[in-house]
């Protein structure tokens, strides 16, 4: 709303002019009243009113001597001059200083009116101009800043814009980090969601008003929606990574506490000149993958993750056959306990990379698949691993992955559970689900399996026979077998070590039913 001032020494016509048109309909308020020159423009430097109307003979400090000093100091009010008396020369005095008309007492509401209205046009074309040219040079410099960090930029050209739009990066230490505002797939849409610009412009100005308050660099958005801090810093000021890290977590807390979302910030190596900040750029944004290692609202430094090995193997870390088991009993809260578990603790130490980690949730998953195919053929339906590879790629956080591996879980159990009950009754599915968990054990026999059911053993063997079609012996003997297929096929254990590994201690006597189940001896299956 444009502000307006009413200067004369008259009350009668101060208090008129108050009311003589409806202000607000031009988008206007009287905002106050001076009864001479020197009030008039000690309440100007406080208050600075857009349009002064005024009176041009007042004791004190007349309204053309208010002008003369508005002129001086360069002043872009502009002012309405009121007169009881048509004098020329007044006229082409006050013109002379700026002013917009001259309206004679007392004033014509038609002719008051129309001044301001002109007047008010004027200033919101002026206003819409400044704001184009404002606007065209954000854009112009957000291009520029873009190409740098792009090494799209010749020298010459870059000595020509930095100067022109305020862009400098002269100094020892120059550094790039990038901010990931961390919204879903649903509301982050190629920055057409209205929802989305609205988020990621408040954002650029929180980020810009904190690294402005620390005199730390320069802040834009780069093509793909990140927000990009250039941080400068000379030797002599040297500030550590420490305070990049500071800045950076207060960007993200306050995005978080005013625009109520997560983030993920990385940041590059140092380099010493404007012309490999393009390297410092791209280091940042690879180590964005990296919100999967450390979680959102974190900070990965590019230095802390060069030649970031685990302090494990993927196969230490991850108990694949544990896990197996689980689904083969399924035991779904212990499944989900353990996988999440063990990435808390992955997020929590740091020491895997982000490729690593989906290395992982893919062994996952396709281990669940394989045991599930052990009772549902056609489980493609189940789990889709095409999908869940898209996902790894566009996955914001590690929960969502985690949450993915849990729904897999928990749907191939249930379906596991109720192809079992299809076929065979409560007690022939527990015994199978037992034998597949246990095969290797020495021990298991279908009377211990009877008392591990808590059935009796005789009525076991009978029922198990009648609804598998095969006896207790020659189905545990057969499962015994195909994982020892399996071992030979996928690994390099010795012939006595698969023994052992399936439960039969006797290498010998394992080598006869081996061959006598498959044809082959266990080195000579191996060899094919």
């Amino acid at each position: 709303m444009y502000k307006i001032l009413i200067v004369d020494d008259e009350e009668a016509i101060r208090e008129g002019l108050s009311f003589l048109i409806d202000w607000e309909e031009y988008n206007a308020q009287i905002i106050g009243v001076a009864s001479n020159g020197k009030e008039a423009l000690e309440f100007i430097q406080t208050y600075k009113p857009h349009i002064v109307i005024t009176d041009i003979r007042m004791p004190t400090m007349d309204g053309l001597e208010l002008m003369k000093l508005l002129h001086r100091e360069q002043n872009v009010i502009r002012v309405i001059i009121l007169s009881g008396f048509d004098d020329f020369n007044y006229v082409k005095e006050a013109m002379r200083f700026g002013a917009e008309n001259y309206l004679l007492k007392p004033v014509d509401k038609e002719e008051l009116s129309n001044s301001v209205k002109e007047i008010i046009i004027s200033l919101e074309s002026k206003r819409h101009s400044l704001l184009n040219e404002r606007e065209g040079l954000q854009v112009l410099r957000n291009n520029t800043l873009n190409r740098i960090v792009s090494n799209d930029i010749s020298i010459k050209e870059y000595g020509e814009k930095a100067d022109f739009l305020g862009i400098d990066l002269n100094f020892d230490i120059l550094q790039a980090a990038v901010i990931e505002l961390g919204f879903d797939s649903r509301t982050k849409t190629a920055g057409s969601n209205p929802d989305f610009r609205w988020m990621r412009f408040a954002s650029f100005n929180i980020c810009e008003e904190i690294v402005r308050e620390r005199s730390s660099g320069i802040v834009f958005i780069d093509p793909s929606d990140l927000i990009v801090i250039l941080f400068r810093q000379q030797l002599s000021l040297y500030q550590n990574q420490n305070e990049i890290h500071g800045i950076l977590a207060e960007c993200m807390s306050q995005i978080s506490k005013i625009i109520r979302t997560s983030c993920f910030s990385a940041v590059g190596s140092e380099v010493t000149s404007h012309r490999e900040l393009g390297l410092s750029y791209q280091q940042a944004i690879e180590c964005l993958d990296f919100k999967l290692a450390l979680g959102l609202n974190r900070t990965a430094f590019h230095s802390e993750t060069l030649g970031l090995q685990s302090a494990k193997s993927s196969s230490e870390l991850l108990k694949l056959s544990q896990l197996e088991d689980w689904v083969r009993m399924r035991n779904k809260s212990e499944y989900i306990a353990y996988i999440t578990e063990l990435f808390n603790g992955v997020q929590s130490e740091g020491m895997l990379t982000p490729g690593q980690i989906k290395d992982i949730l893919i062994e996952i998953v396709i281990s669940l698949l394989n045991v599930t195919r052990e009772y549902i053929p056609d489980a493609s339906h189940i789990i889709d691993i095409n999908e869940f590879t898209q996902k790894l790629h566009s996955a914001i956080n590690l929960k969502e992955l985690l949450d993915e591996v849990g729904h897999f879980a928990s749907e191939a159990m249930d379906q596991i559970q109720n192809s079992m009950h299809r076929q065979f009754s409560k007690i022939v599915a527990d015994a199978i689900a037992h034998v597949k968990v246990n095969y290797y054990s020495t021990e298991i026999s279908l009377k211990t399996l009877a008392v591990t059911l808590n059935v009796n053993s005789a009525y076991l063997g009978r029922t198990f026979k009648e609804e598998t079609g095969e006896f207790f012996s020659d189905y545990l003997l057969k499962l015994r077998m195909d994982k020892a297929k399996s071992y030979l096929t996928t690994t390099t254990l010795k012939i006595n070590e698969i023994s052992e590994l399936i439960g039969l201690m006797n290498s010998n006597y394992f080598y006869t039913v081996f061959k006598k189940y498959t044809g082959r001896s266990p080195g000579d299956f191996r060899q094919v």
